[in-house]
């Protein structure tokens, strides 16, 4: 008979915001995608310049399914997902990198794309024998 798996709850809670986070990375970039047309906007008085390139907003938005997917396996306590979701934010911030964007911006990807693999490793790592996430993950 299989062992129940039990999960901490600061595992829980941090996989629940980071299902929220890139469903609205999602949702954002559909939306400017769809909705926001350069040309209109440099137009508009008081609205900042907007030099982000159509191919990279499809970027930020495969980006933001695929660690939606990753995010959904891990609680399927999939050990995949894991790995995955590092590759996945490594690789954005190397595009990141390579399209010349501004540093500000690189900056601060590279710092939360970072800080968000440590967060889940440690939650990973939080909770007894019985409710140890890394362990559990096949």
């Amino acid at each position: 008979m299989e062992k129940l798996k039990k999960r901490h709850g600061c595992l829980t809670a941090w996989l629940v915001l980071l299902i929220i986070f890139h469903t609205f990375t999602i949702l954002g970039s559909v939306i400017t995608y769809f909705l926001f047309d350069p040309e209109l906007l440099s137009q508009m008085p008081g609205m900042p310049a907007f030099d982000m390139p159509t191919w990279l907003i499809v970027v930020a938005a495969i980006y933001g399914v695929v660690c939606l997917v990753v995010t959904i396996a891990l609680f399927a306590w999939r050990k995949w997902a894991f790995w995955g979701f590092i590759g996945i934010n490594i690789l954005y911030i190397a595009i990141l990198m390579l399209t010349g964007r501004p540093v500000l911006e690189i900056v601060t990807n590279t710092i939360s794309g970072i800080l968000s693999i440590v967060i889940l490793f440690a939650v990973l790592q939080i909770g007894g024998e019985d409710k140890k996430g890394w362990t559990q993950l096949e």
